[in-house]
């Protein structure tokens, strides 16, 4: 059977938080504000297919109103065989009730295209906080939870996952 997917966000973690609390800027209130667009780099490292991989990509999102954000990420996991891309768009909802630790809850779907294998498309959500650490910037600790649309468990090891979620955002 095949790992089809475990994944952590840790690399580099220390040096972007150093980065953040040099920015400049806004107070952190309008960080989730109606306009704020945020821009985020994924470096992670993850496994799948009984192999590790690196993990690049980039997302953005934009507040449609205050705490209501839509976003979009596109993930490369390199280095190893095969090669897997994905994109995912998704919604998440900041309660903005303190001007240090703010709440979010989010949902997203997923469409994963896996060199050499039919694509898959998967659902989840994610719950967890985020902290001010500059006036631009912010870092999240959460949880995620995804699971695979019409899996197949003769394929895939398992066909949903939960790990944990560490971010940093910066916002313009």
């Amino acid at each position: 059977m095949l790992a089809y997917r475990k994944q952590t966000r840790v690399g580099a973690w220390l040096l972007v938080i150093a980065l953040a609390w040099l920015l400049p800027g806004i107070s952190h209130a309008q960080s989730f504000g109606y306009g704020t667009t945020n821009i985020s780099v994924i470096v992670a490292n993850g496994q799948a297919f009984a192999q590790d991989y690196t993990i690049v990509g980039v997302g953005a999102g934009y507040y449609v109103a205050n705490g209501l954000e839509l976003g979009l990420e596109l993930e490369a996991w390199m280095n190893g065989d095969p090669t897997i891309y994905k994109v995912t768009p998704s919604v998440r909802y900041v309660l903005t009730i303190s001007r240090t630790i703010n709440p979010y809850i989010g949902a997203f779907y997923r469409r994963v295209f896996i060199q050499g294998y039919p694509d898959t498309d998967s659902w989840g959500g994610r719950a967890g906080a985020f902290i001010a650490t500059g006036a631009h910037s912010y870092a999240g600790v959460g949880v995620v939870y995804t699971q695979l649309r019409d899996c197949n468990q003769t394929v895939y090891q398992t066909c949903s996952d939960t790990y944990p979620e560490l971010t940093l955002g910066f916002t313009i």
